[in-house]
């Protein structure tokens, strides 16, 4: 196994490795995605949100939309299910035939410069299945980390436009974030494939 600070790079033409037993493991696939990150930013429903925290209402740094046939909540929010845009549907039904993981949602976050962040979380709503979570970038290359939730060990990538990150096993255990760099001027869409039980 190779250890989640190594991350796994692979070449285009060996995708995907099939592991035997789960291992908790990221793998990055660089120039998997051919979607338009400027067409994403003029045809996907875009949202403001806030979420409360510490008894306060407290804008997202982000914009975000939900697509899938179930709806999806997570830190106090509700997203209704909402058609797929057909693109999307494209790009999930493609993900889905070379994973074998039969995605059903997709969660679409818009980082419009280098001041809009995610910080260290992990996707465990008991909703999700964690076996497989797959992460397109489109746009500006932004750094993405990961660390242990007990703090013992982590890594930094650099995400560029067009690269997949799928998330093995991982949120059990680890955290992730899209982090800040003031430096960045250009926006960046991720898009989150999920399967909702």
């Amino acid at each position: 196994m190779i250890p989640l600070k190594k991350l796994t790079i692979h070449p285009h033409e060996n995708l995907f490795s099939q592991e035997v037993k789960p291992i908790e493991r990221l793998e990055l696939i660089p120039q998997w995605s051919v979607l338009d990150y400027s067409e994403l930013t003029q045809v996907l429903d875009w949202q403001e949100e806030s979420i409360r925290m510490f008894g306060k209402e407290i804008r997202v740094p982000r914009l975000v939309v939900w697509y899938g046939k179930k709806g999806y909540g997570y830190s106090g929010k509700r997203h209704q299910p909402m058609e797929i845009p057909e693109m999307i549907q494209r790009e999930m039904n493609r993900l889905s035939a070379e994973t074998g993981v039969e995605f059903n949602g997709v969660l679409c976050n818009w980082y419009r410069n280098g001041e809009e962040h995610m910080g260290f979380h992990s996707d465990d709503e008991p909703e999700i299945d964690g076996s497989l979570i797959a992460s397109i970038s489109l746009g500006a290359s932004r750094r993405f980390a990961w660390k242990k939730k007990d703090g013992s060990e982590g890594g930094k990538v650099e995400l560029e436009s067009g690269s997949l990150l799928l998330m093995h096993h991982f949120q059990e255990n680890w955290k992730h974030a899209l982090l800040k760099d003031p430096k960045v001027g250009e926006g960046r869409i991720n898009l989150t494939f999920r399967r909702l039980f």
